[in-house]
């Protein structure tokens, strides 16, 4: 044992999900996010401190605002601040970069991902996306978010399905 048993990179639901399997009361367990908050894709900043302050009462270590150089052979997570984090296990989990350059020069806007309405549909009438490329807009908030969840993606794969062929959901 190193003292540390696991280590996760990223602080989406994936990474949350694996260190809240990995991780019983006893065994420390770190976190190293890159932004400045946990669920920063889905949350805001005060359900973030939320998720926060129940890991860092749970013994798990929050490094905010870093990032990691490499992983060497034996675990150390080495940050880019200097840091050297030695770790049994590490695990992976940095969300999802929509890949758009390829639809660049098309017409089909582009942000973040590639731009949809409601319906799943692009500014050109009859060209659809779902899924981690798609940038669909927030039901709550209205704002053109990429989820890069794997059940968001399910449902906008079936949502754009149902458009396409025309039945208008």
């Amino acid at each position: 044992k190193t003292g540390i048993e696991g280590g996760c990179i990223g602080a989406g639901l994936g990474s949350l999900q694996t260190l809240q399997s990995m991780h019983t009361d006893g065994n420390p367990a770190i976190l190293v996010v890159k932004s400045n908050r946990l669920l920063s894709q889905t949350l805001d900043s005060a359900g973030a401190q939320i998720i926060e302050k129940h890991l860092l009462n749970r013994g798990v270590q929050v490094f905010k605002g870093c990032d990691v150089q490499h992983v060497e052979e034996d675990g150390t997570i080495v940050l880019d601040a200097g840091q050297r984090i030695q770790a049994d296990f590490v695990f992976v989990g940095k969300g999802v970069k929509p890949n758009i350059d390829f639809i660049e020069e098309s017409g089909v806007k582009v942000a973040n991902g590639i731009l949809v309405n409601r319906f799943l549909e692009t500014n050109i009438q009859g060209i659809y996306a779902a899924g981690d490329v798609a940038q669909a807009p927030d039901f709550f908030t209205g704002e053109q978010v990429n989820y890069g969840l794997w059940p968001s993606a399910l449902e906008q794969g079936a949502i754009a399905g149902r458009n396409i062929a025309g039945v208008k959901t």
